[in-house]
């Protein structure tokens, strides 16, 4: 009998342990890589939901810190970190784009980006004496139409300057895929580009797109 009692009360205290020990801590994300996406988005384009593994800038959006210079267009903003948007093979002669890039590079800083179209299959880095570039944006699309026809020709040639994608005309698996695409092309702690000229909102499904697939690339689960 007493065996007996033994063994149940030991089997209760089994019992009162499991009960007491804590559940398994759920496995918490953490970064598979970290990257930054400058967007390009002359448009309607509300902040995105970001994640510590990905962070953003918004040029077009905060023209206070910033100024856009264009081959033949007037330039946009105020602020004393600049962009060139963009270079071209196509832009004649090529010494007034040099001239170009220096003056809207004159205002000093502390940031500097030049944006490259890809033109007779080329894209040409403008670097004018005195005057220092943060980072180089390659353009992998032809057109307004095309999202990122010119990728495979970056792939080729990554050290050109950070892949830039046009979501634009994109319809939204491809507005996922290719900024899927290119956050995965890249080395952790490196810029990527996003371009449009159309708006890119949760109304039109664009925004939560580009956050998936930012968080599907950079996430590991």
């Amino acid at each position: 009998m007493k065996t007996v009692l033994a063994l149940a009360a030991a089997l209760a205290l089994a019992v009162l342990v499991l009960q007491l020990r804590p559940a398994p801590a759920a496995r918490q994300a953490g970064c598979a890589k970290r990257v930054y996406v400058t967007f390009f988005v002359y448009s309607t384009f509300p902040p995105p939901k970001n994640t510590p593994c990905w962070s953003y800038e918004r040029p077009p959006q905060n023209l206070a810190r910033w100024h856009i210079c264009h081959w033949n267009k007037p330039t946009n903003g105020s602020g004393s970190s600049w962009i060139y948007d963009d270079t071209s093979p196509a832009h004649r002669p090529a010494r007034a784009e040099s001239v170009k890039v220096a003056k809207c590079a004159s205002s000093g800083g502390p940031l500097g980006y030049e944006a490259m179209a890809r033109k007779n299959g080329v894209w040409r880095r403008v670097v004018p004496r005195g005057v220092t570039i943060t980072r180089f944006y390659a353009e992998t699309y032809s057109g307004e139409s095309t999202v990122a026809d010119y990728f495979g020709a970056w792939l080729a040639r990554p050290s050109i300057g950070s892949p830039v994608v046009n979501i634009g005309p994109a319809s939204l698996s491809a507005t996922y895929g290719s900024i899927f695409r290119a956050c995965r092309a890249i080395a952790p702690g490196v810029y990527m580009g996003v371009y449009s000229s159309r708006p890119v909102t949760a109304a039109n499904g664009k925004l939560t797109q580009l956050q998936k697939a930012l968080n599907a690339c950079t996430t590991r689960v």
